[in-house]
């Protein structure tokens, strides 16, 4: 009796995992057809404008770096005797150039921060033109400031 048991749990066995193969044939069919409707919607997703022609941001990285540039840019404003601590380890003419130019730095940062989807490298393209277009000062100048400043957005997005 025990071995007409085995033998019947045996073949039970057998039946269920050949048929596994059959089962398994048939998911792909299933399983293409949902990833299709995801990736579908996915793109109806990604593809939404609200105006013909428009782009609107959405990147958490750009959030980011406009809410380190209001800090960053009040820091400058209203730094006092921490900015002036801050400076010197810089060059002493990249220091008095932030010190005696802070507001119109500060204004400037402000203004970057209002450029859609703006990213570090945009931040220092926009701010050196800035310092040598605008306030005059000499490419070395201007350089270490714009990285300094883009080295603090990296420090505060840490």
């Amino acid at each position: 009796m025990f071995k007409k048991w085995v033998a019947a749990l045996t073949l039970a066995a057998t039946v269920v995992m050949s048929m596994n193969p059959l089962v398994s044939a048939a998911t792909p069919e299933r399983g293409m057809i949902a990833s299709q409707q995801v990736q579908q919607q996915q793109v109806a997703q990604l593809v939404t404008v609200s105006q013909p022609g428009s782009v609107e941001e959405d990147g958490l990285r750009s959030y980011l770096v406009k809410q380190a540039l209001g800090l960053i840019a009040d820091s400058i404003r209203y730094g006092g005797d921490a900015l002036a601590y801050i400076l010197r380890y810089i060059d002493d003419d990249a220091a008095s150039a932030l010190t005696r130019y802070a507001d119109e730095i500060a204004d400037e940062l402000d203004y970057i921060a209002t450029i859609p989807d703006v990213v570090e490298s945009v931040v220092k393209e926009k701010l050196y033109y800035f310092l040598v277009n605008e306030l005059g000062l000499s490419g070395g100048t201007a350089l270490q400031i714009a990285d300094a400043v883009v080295g603090a957005i990296g420090f505060l997005l840490l």
